[in-house]
């Protein structure tokens, strides 16, 4: 998906393909008997629901079996109607022995959105060296590492950058750029992770809104192509969202099942700045954050912050402001309730709009 570098970059160092291959490098290096086989990962739900599933999945198919019910796991669950099992990247892995292919799994979505990255900042006009910094610095940030334990999020933070950079491109050009962006979109949708791809698309509709403003596009001509690229997605998800939709129906969670359980503490943005700040040892030899135990850690790195937040002081375009408002947000909604905003954000219409008529 990543355009050729103008002819006044041609000699620079950080081509597509010399990132690429830092990037791999870097994977290798950090993770090196992972790579190799000799050591996995394990911990939480890696181990304890991701691996037996794989196993499960691996054996059904080996016999000539479809995996419909699943007996490794709480007694038995229905295994093809859950979120993910359905994600086509999954299939491929598991024809390979386990729980090595398992394990390059994660690590070859963790190279996806580095890759992504940058690319997507190269079509922003990033130099070949900014570009790569930042796909660097989203591979290995807290959050994409701290994902490991949950092989479906990996995944989701994978293809994020290049659904942002496929729906981009299809509202401003259309063509086989719809059917790209309908491609990547249906593959992050199947990797269950629906907060992640809302708050994904929801960045895209500000940015939308931002690049309509400023009379880069035209609103007829693209969200014709935007709603073109949604149809198709859900068209191509429909074999994974319709038992879904039958298992939610038979499920005894409701929408107010532990809501807030998690969020981020109010101190919670120190560890921005300060990774171990009121931090604990688990058992298991992890770090986390008092009560906050989903994340081992979201620090980016205080150069990656000074960097973004220098850029976003240098540009001041609307894109730019887009994004920094959208960081802030998503810092504010993952304190939970204590940032005030998602209590908001998840009351009944009218409930939330009596509120909104009080505070203004």
């Amino acid at each position: 998906m990543d355009q050729s570098p103008p002819a006044s970059h041609a000699n620079e160092f950080w081509t597509p393909r010399r990132f690429l291959l830092v990037l791999a490098t870097a994977v290798l290096a950090v993770f090196p008997k992972v790579v190799l086989g000799l050591t996995t990962f394990f911990f939480r739900d890696f181990g304890a629901l991701g691996y037996p599933g794989a196993f499960y999945f691996q054996q059904s198919l080996f016999h000539g079996e479809l995996p419909l019910w699943d007996a490794y796991s709480h007694c038995g669950v229905p295994y093809l109607a859950q979120m993910g099992q359905w994600y086509p990247p999954n299939w491929l892995f598991l024809l390979l022995p386990l729980p090595w292919s398992a394990n390059v799994s994660l690590l070859a979505h963790l190279m996806l959105g580095g890759w992504g990255t940058h690319a997507l900042a190269r079509r922003w006009g990033a130099e070949g060296f900014a570009a790569s910094f930042a796909g660097l610095a989203y591979a290995f940030s807290g959050v994409s590492l701290s994902c490991f334990q949950w092989s479906n999020y990996i995944a989701s933070l994978g293809w994020l950058p290049w659904v942002v950079l496929a729906v981009i491109e299809a509202w401003r050009q259309g063509g086989r750029w719809i059917a790209i962006a309908a491609v990547v979109s249906a593959l992050q949708v199947l990797t269950a992770t629906p907060e992640l791809t809302l708050l994904g698309w929801m960045f895209l509709a500000a940015l939308w809104l931002a690049e309509l403003f400023s009379g880069k596009i035209q609103f007829w001509v693209s969200s014709r192509r935007v709603a073109l690229v949604i149809l198709l997605a859900a068209a191509i998800t429909m074999i994974q969202m319709l038992p879904f939709f039958d298992l939610l129906a038979h499920s005894q969670r409701g929408t107010n099942y532990e809501q807030s359980r998690w969020a981020m503490p109010g101190w919670g943005w120190a560890n921005l700045v300060v990774p171990l700040f009121h931090g604990y040892l688990s058992p298991q030899g992890n770090w986390f954050q008092h009560d906050q135990d989903f994340l081992m850690s979201y620090y980016p790195g205080l150069g990656v912050l000074a960097l973004a937040a220098a850029g976003v002081w240098c540009a001041r375009t609307r894109a730019s402001l887009v994004m920094a408002a959208a960081v802030l947000v998503c810092w504010v909604l993952a304190l939970g309730d204590a940032g005030h905003l998602y209590p908001l954000a998840k009351m009944p219409r009218r409930a939330r709009a009596s509120a909104l008529d009080w505070i203004f």
